[in-house]
């Protein structure tokens, strides 16, 4: 090969040559995988080969000389002791291993590596072929490098062969160091013991840079004590964090940014938070799939005090399985050991990751492998950090993970959380990283953050700390700080506010044609499901609105209760056009009379349906605009000049109608062959994307509508529409310039192909001659709520909404504006 040229060679004489051992303690470090396959009596499903809990020492001894046996064999023609001498067996007083997979073209080759000591009486014949085989390896696919280990206890122990660059040599490139500066910047403006924040700390960026390299470098870099902070939760509770400097964080980011591919490698797919491409979203993902696929019961549950309970002794014995060899390991160690400084006091640490710092996360992962690995074979685990679910087929099955999950965590020295495990199935529903799964529906809630202010006094109650935790070594009846309480701009590191998240109420959608009653305060559905009697049942005050489709039976009693809980119901045909609402009235005649008022003042009237319309031909004019039919640009813009100079509501309704023909007429011409339509239908529509339409309108409508009787107003007094016994006028006033939303979904998931036609059903001669099929009513709703939990900047306004919340933001303008009769509301405009 003319890329390699050999410049010397150098034999190892030394330690090529065999030295007798003493005592019968032996310790061996595997530093490539080693892939042995069990005894046949011993082998399980998914357990063929030596695993982090599985090591045989016959077994071992056994393939040991059988490798020599065939390697002197190929060369020699026979071995000089043909008689196989009983394999010698011992007891393992320690091990630690992990499970490596290495890439093979489209497969992956499994194996242990880490370190074991044992105790085992060995003669001369026996202790050279242990002391050769670190020279020919042991087990399968030792021609790739596997099987190969050192004997660490023994006079002239191989050097194991380093590479040229280490972690740490890559943790301190200086473009590594500047980019983990960029990334702590934007996460957190909070300074450590030091005092340095990093706004201080950027003044002479380059200079400190260049000062952490010299220290690590010179081998004078120590990691700083941590700077503990505690941060009201809620007026009860208490979280306590541990933050490094700019400093330390800088490195541990830079070390992140080195180790997570090689850590990430090793972890299961089954483990979700603080990965690349990862999210709880994919977990939540991962939840429905496992559902489609049968497994119908949930055990749910977490960690007790994860992050505060972490073994060091076990935790760094994995480490030092990876990085051992390798300068890292000492950072590594110092940032997990670091203590904190509180008030003054030095607390000392004795285990635990520091929640705070930015390379636990990386740590908890990696930790929690063997944890993940131990349950995977028999179960479908899904875990974000500390939080997890195990997804069963069966509430046997799911009792049975309870067990091995506890058993697995008491070998990492960990406990489950009694208190926050449950065994649930999806027909009963249950809530995990802030989503709510009822069967094959997925819905994401959305906690309402309840900001404490600087002055706010912070009563603790009974054992707010949690076990484990360095607050445990502070006196919080002294805690006079948290009375006065500082706001720290710092992104947690660790999500572990999804535990007790405050939800959003949810508008429930009923289809099934259940029997709906009400016990005390929680909404009961009985059905029947392929013969088998089933029941949901749902709390009242988790509910923002009822909404039934087709035909179901509520009792009178369950109405009744429903209105005093002001929870609006919404009666709707099959095809979610609705036929009937029965609204929560507050009885708020003065603000009534008020909007009475206003709805006869001619002058507000035409201003406000002017703004209304306007913003509704400007939203469909930008989804063209995106959709580059800039034919219908100009249409539009003359509808939209005419609008400033309309007279009448009859005008303004001509207007309106126009630019929705030719908005509808570019809808259907955007759309594949199988998706055209001829006009825009209604009662009913006669097509998919007139119903699609429909019912994404309607679930507008149901949102909009309650968020103006939140707010007290009388929905059925309107401005622009005309009052109906069908309809809320008010809610359809609001609904106008959030028609859009419904519009490009429906173009998106056409195009995207999460739709096809077979996903409803066609009869001409049925009185809803199109309908969706069961399960995709279920999927178009979810879409819809999805979307409506997006984000977004209204312009002329510094906060971010997602559109749920500008409802009741815009339902708050429209009080305004009777309240001051003045023409205070302005409708959304998108660009």
């Amino acid at each position: 090969n003319e890329s390699i040229e050999l410049v010397s060679i150098t034999e190892e004489t030394e330690q090529q040559k065999f030295i007798p051992m003493s005592g019968n303690i032996y310790s061996l470090k595997f530093i490539s995988p080693l892939r042995i396959e069990r005894k046949e009596e011993d082998k399980e499903k998914g357990k063929r080969f030596f695993d982090p809990e599985y090591f045989d020492l016959q077994q071992v001894f056994k393939l040991l000389y059988k490798r020599f046996s065939d390697l002197y064999k190929l060369n020699f023609g026979s071995f000089p002791n043909p008689k196989i001498p009983a394999n010698p067996s011992g007891e393992i007083l320690e091990k630690c291993f992990v499970w490596v997979d290495m890439p093979k073209e489209f497969s992956t080759l499994g194996g242990i590596i880490g370190t074991i000591k044992f105790n085992v009486e060995l003669d001369e014949f026996w202790q050279n072929l242990l002391w050769l085989g670190q020279m020919v390896h042991i087990g399968r696919n030792s021609a790739f490098g596997f099987g190969k280990y050192i004997i660490e206890n023994i006079q002239n122990p191989l050097v194991i062969t380093k590479p040229v660059t280490s972690f740490l040599d890559k943790l301190i490139e200086k473009d590594n160091l500047l980019n983990a500066f960029t990334h702590i910047k934007g996460n957190s403006d909070f300074a450590g013991t030091d005092g340095l924040s990093p706004e201080i700390f950027e003044l002479w960026l380059d200079k400190n840079i260049n000062e952490i390299i010299r220290e690590v470098k010179t081998g004078n870099y120590k990691a700083s004590v941590l700077q503990g902070v505690i941060i009201p939760k809620t007026e009860s509770k208490i979280r306590s964090l541990a933050i490094p400097t700019v400093k330390d964080r800088i490195l541990q980011r830079a070390a992140v940014q080195v180790m997570a591919d090689s850590i990430d490698h090793l972890l299961e797919e089954n483990s979700f938070a603080y990965r690349k491409g990862l999210s709880r979203a994919g977990a939540a993902r991962a939840i429905q799939n496992a559902y489609n696929n049968g497994f119908n019961y949930v055990l749910e549950s977490d960690i007790e005090s994860f992050f505060d309970n972490v073994n060091w002794e076990l935790l760094l014995k994995k480490i030092n399985v990876l990085y051992g060899n390798d300068p890292i390991y000492n950072l590594l160690k110092q940032w997990i050991q670091s203590d904190v400084l509180y008030n003054g006091k030095l607390i000392k640490r004795s285990k635990g990751l520091p929640q705070g710092a930015v390379i636990s996360p990386l740590l908890a992962n990696f930790y929690l492998d063997e944890f993940d690995e131990a349950l995977q074979d028999d179960f479908k685990l899904i875990r974000y950090a500390d939080d997890f679910v195990i997804l069963c087929k069966s509430k046997e099955q799911a009792e049975a993970a309870l067990t091995e999950a506890k058993e697995a965590l008491n070998k990492i020295k960990l406990e489950i959380k009694k208190s926050k495990t449950n065994i649930v199935s999806f027909d009963d529903g249950f809530q995990y990283l802030g989503y709510l799964f009822l069967k094959s529906m997925i819905i994401e809630k959305r906690k309402k953050k309840k900001l404490l202010t600087p002055d706010k006094e912070v009563v603790i109650k009974d054992e707010p700390v949690p076990k484990g935790s360095w607050l445990t070594l502070v006196d919080l009846g002294n805690l006079n700080d948290l009375k006065k309480v500082k706001k720290f701009k710092i992104k947690p590191l660790f999500d572990s506010e999804d535990k007790e998240i405050l939800l959003e109420k949810f508008p429930l959608y009923i289809s099934n044609h259940p029997y709906i009653t009400i016990d005390s305060n929680t909404l009961e559905l009985n059905y029947k499901e392929e013969g088998i009697n089933k029941s949901n049942k749902y709390q009242l005050n988790n509910l923002s609105s009822v909404i039934l489709i087709g035909y179901n039976k509520i009792t009178l009693p369950a109405v009744f209760k429903l209105n005093e809980s002001k929870i609006p119901v919404y009666f709707c045909r099959s095809n979610g056009e609705l036929k009937l609402s029965i609204p929560f009235h507050s009885s708020n005649y003065e603000l009534w009379m008020e909007q009475a008022a206003l709805s006869k003042d001619e002058s507000f009237i035409l201003t406000f349906a002017k703004t209304v319309v306007e913003a509704k031909i400007n939203n469909q004019k930008i989804i063209i605009r995106r959709a580059k039919a800039d034919e219908y640009l100009s249409n539009l813009d003359r509808f939209i000049k005419k609008i400033k100079n309309a007279q009448t509501l009859e005008t303004l309704r001509g207007l309106e109608g126009s630019a929705a023909v030719l908005f509808f007429n570019f809808l259907n011409k955007s759309l594949p062959g199988q998706w055209k339509f001829n006009s825009r239908t209604k009662h009913p529509p006669q097509d998919p994307v007139n119903t699609m339409l429909s019912f994404g309108y309607t679930i507008l409508y149901h949102h909009i509508s309650t968020a103006l009787q939140v707010e007290g107003l009388n929905p059925q007094i309107g401005f622009y529409h005309k009052y109906s016994n069908r309809y809320f006028p008010l809610a359809s006033d609001l609904q106008e310039e959030f028609r859009h939303i419904i519009d490009s979904l429906i173009l998106y998931i056409i195009h995207r192909n999460m739709v096809t036609p077979a996903a409803f059903e066609l009869n001409k001669n049925n009185t809803y001659p199109c309908l969706m099929t069961k399960d995709f009513k279920k999927k178009f709703i979810q879409l819809v709520e999805e979307r409506l939990k997006t984000e977004f900047k209204p312009a002329n306004l510094t906060q971010r909404f997602t559109y749920k919340q500008f409802f009741s933001f815009q339902a708050k303008l429209i009080k305004s504006s009777v309240r001051k009769r003045e023409m205070l509301y302005k409708p959304l405009r998108i660009k």
